[in-house]
């Protein structure tokens, strides 16, 4: 993990809305985990977050699963609702393998 990182997210325990969409983040899978999604994963308050049109997402068609098993209180993800169905297909299709968006890259 960045250091720095870290030491932000320590800082923002209280946020409850991440809205990234449209920040031209270019990232492979993998480091879209370790700087984004690993990081903000700590944030247990975050309840919204929208990642939509960044490269990093937009070929990455199955980002949104990740995302919805990273982050457990999560009840919306790019403008949508994440339900009990979309958090149980979030369960089975990747559990709690999200370190290995590797394999998509």
């Amino acid at each position: 993990d960045n250091p720095g990182s870290c030491q932000l997210v320590k800082k923002l325990t209280i946020l409850s809305h991440l809205d990234l969409a449209r920040n031209e983040i270019d990232l492979c899978p993998s480091e879209f985990y370790q700087t984004v999604l690993g990081p903000c994963s700590r944030i247990h308050s975050l309840a919204s977050v929208d990642f939509r049109r960044n490269p990093a997402t937009s070929f990455f068609p199955k980002y949104q699963l990740f995302v919805c098993a990273c982050f457990v209180n999560l009840k919306a993800i790019d403008g949508l609702a994440v339900d009990r169905f979309v958090k149980r297909r979030a369960r089975e299709q990747v559990g709690n393998r999200v370190e290995q968006m590797f394999l998509y890259d």
